[in-house]
């Protein structure tokens, strides 16, 4: 997590672990060091502060992600930059990067997938002001204020991995044998062409 503040050593010692979650412009290096990921942040104080957010997170803690794969180790690198756009709408924008390691559903072998995606979110208090962000954001709903970073990643990343997945084509094992299998498609003209044959003959 990168946060910035500086603040006296007095200050540190009455911070509590959530106060590392919002931004003070520029936390002590050894501060910064000694901060854990954090499991929430509070997106609206990040926003005012222009905050950013950097790490990374297990995928072994992401359980919705890691019903889907095929080993849940690893870890997702994330980059989250908060802030107001030029017509002042609040977002958090940024990207993530991971390798997971998921089943072809071509050749039933495991494969790794890389993954590296932006991340372009609006953030609004309710339904209306969700119709008024602009369209190149995915909304995101505050109903309190704060946020769980694991579940944001994580939806980013389910969202980024394809319902189908399977190799690049030529590195399948199956693609051979799939192609080498297809059936020759029969000429719908091939009937009338018997007919005018047999015609031609009569």
């Amino acid at each position: 997590m990168t946060v910035s503040k500086t603040l006296s050593s007095q200050q540190l010692k009455l911070l509590k672990p959530i106060d590392f979650l919002t931004p003070y412009h520029g936390v002590d290096t050894l501060a910064r060091l000694m901060a854990p990921d954090p499991v929430f942040f509070k997106p609206l104080v990040l926003v005012e502060q222009q905050g950013s957010l950097d790490g990374q997170l297990e995928v072994k803690d992401m359980k919705r992600l890691s019903e889907i794969i095929y080993d849940d180790s690893g870890t997702i690198e994330y980059h989250l930059q908060l802030g107001r756009d030029e017509f002042e709408f609040p977002y958090i924008e940024g990207n993530f990067k991971a390798t997971l390691k998921l089943v072809c559903q071509r050749c039933l072998n495991p494969f790794d997938l890389q993954l590296r995606n932006e991340i372009s979110i609006g953030l609004a208090l309710s339904e209306e002001e969700i119709e008024r962000l602009p369209r190149h954001y995915d909304p995101m709903l505050l109903t309190t204020d704060q946020v769980s970073l694991l579940a944001l990643v994580e939806d980013e990343v389910l969202l980024s991995v394809p319902m189908v997945p399977v190799h690049e084509d030529g590195s399948c094992q199956a693609s051979g044998l799939i192609d080498g299998s297809k059936p020759e498609r029969e000429n719908p003209f091939s009937v009338l062409k018997e007919l005018v044959t047999k015609n031609s003959k009569s």
